[in-house]
């Protein structure tokens, strides 16, 4: 009984630590990032191709989310959400232009 406990406890402590909160490692249809305190949360996130990434800025600072390549950028937003739909895989690096320390990466399978 012990030694099924013990078991118990490995494999939920083990599949509690098998994700970042950094990152989406299964790779979901859609993901949402928050845009909180001039960072974007997660920073890193994995979906498959033909999914949508949503950035949510609920705060009253204004931000953008705009690609490192320009292929996309969501203009100013502030206390609003922008919506992104990612047709095509590959690695996409974006950044705010008001704050560029802020960062993120989509990877899409």
């Amino acid at each position: 009984m012990r030694a099924l406990l013990a078991i118990t406890v490995c494999l939920a402590f083990l599949a509690g630590c098998s994700s970042s909160p950094e990152d989406n490692p299964s790779g979901d249809q859609n993901a949402t990032v928050t845009i909180r305190d001039n960072n974007f949360n997660p920073t890193t996130v994995n979906i498959l191709e033909d999914s949508t990434v949503e950035w949510t800025n609920s705060g009253a600072v204004t931000h953008t989310v705009t690609a490192d390549d320009g292929s996309f950028d969501s203009g100013n937003i502030a206390g609003a959400k922008y919506p992104r739909e990612f047709d095509s895989k590959g690695t996409f690096a974006y950044h705010c232009k008001i704050h560029p320390s802020m960062k993120g990466t989509i990877t899409v399978a």
